[in-house]
């Protein structure tokens, strides 16, 4: 049987590798201190330098646990602000989160006026259906698409590589609002793996 393993993300490599080149300056300047100022200055310089040395071997190890002890499973509000450096799509993807429909919906355009209306009152900035070159995402929040799908199908699940496509070359970020799944959960991993390998860092998926 085969191993699952999950790609290490960009922003997973990027803190542990920021964290580490913290501490690699901090002794940095406390070898040159110690080599200056110390009667045992150059050992300590020369153990100082091996620590930045191993220090940099373990920015992929500190990856890797990250993503083995599922961080983000267990506390996703810390990992989201960690891995979010957009404070903003932070906000508008635990905005749809907490969104609760007005009444069930049974097609996309009641569910896409309740949410726009809902996101309005926190975000001035949302605008319904705005066109774009050849792209109209359902919402869009500055440099941000919003997609919404529902009752959510396979053939929903299927048209979301289209709009990566499209709507990428006009917005930094697209978030995906499934509302209603009666989608295969095997079809939909394997759409979301294709969508998150084409396009690393650039989607957000949402299941309402």
């Amino acid at each position: 049987m085969a191993k699952n393993t999950k790609a290490i993300s960009f922003e997973e490599r990027f803190y542990a590798i920021f964290f580490l080149m913290i501490l690699e300056v901090i002794l940095f300047y406390l070898s040159i201190w110690s080599f200056s100022y110390h009667e045992y200055g150059l050992g300590f310089a020369l153990a100082g330098i091996g620590i930045i040395f191993i220090l940099a071997l373990l920015s992929r190890l500190i990856s890797r646990l990250l993503n083995r002890y599922k961080l983000g499973s267990k506390y996703p509000r810390l990992y989201n602000r960690l891995r979010t450096k957009d404070h903003e799509l932070y906000k508008i993807k635990t905005t749809i989160e907490s969104f609760k429909q007005a009444e069930n919906w049974p097609n996309e355009a009641g569910y896409q006026a309740d949410l726009y209306n809902f996101l309005k009152r926190s975000f001035p900035d949302a605008k319904l259906e705005e066109r774009t070159g050849a792209s109209r995402p359902d919402i869009t929040i500055k440099d941000i698409a919003i997609e919404l799908k529902g009752p959510t199908t396979d053939e929903g699940i299927n048209s979301l590589p289209a709009k990566c496509i499209k709507y990428s070359k006009y917005y930094r970020k697209i978030i995906f609002v499934l509302f209603s799944p009666k989608f295969s959960q095997s079809n939909f991993i394997e759409i979301k793996k294709g969508i998150e390998g084409t396009f690393p860092g650039r989607t957000i998926f949402i299941i309402k």
